[in-house]
């Protein structure tokens, strides 16, 4: 598996202080990406299918049910593979 730089996306607010966070995709996704977002022990609480573009992409996605503490947002798009680390704050 490739793993990226997470320079290639933007994800933010960071820490995430609303129940949304805006995720900026590259200007290429390909079909079957999706991103996942696990507690610090790697049990996954939240999963979600990110559609193919061919231009940067803004998405938002509610974060409303975690609790705050520290998490690993991963992305995954073939056999390329990014990572953020996120905090959800009060």
């Amino acid at each position: 598996m490739d793993e990226r730089q997470s320079s290639d996306w933007q994800l933010y607010p960071n820490p995430v202080r609303t129940n949304i966070i805006t995720l900026k995709s590259p200007s290429h996704l390909k079909l079957g990406a999706y991103f996942t977002i696990n507690d610090l022990s790697g049990k996954m609480l939240k999963r979600g299918d990110l559609p193919s573009v061919t231009n940067p992409t803004f998405f938002l996605i509610d974060v409303a049910d975690l609790v705050p503490n520290t998490y690993i947002f991963h992305i995954n798009s073939g056999k390329q593979r990014w990572n953020f680390t996120i905090v959800v704050a009060d």
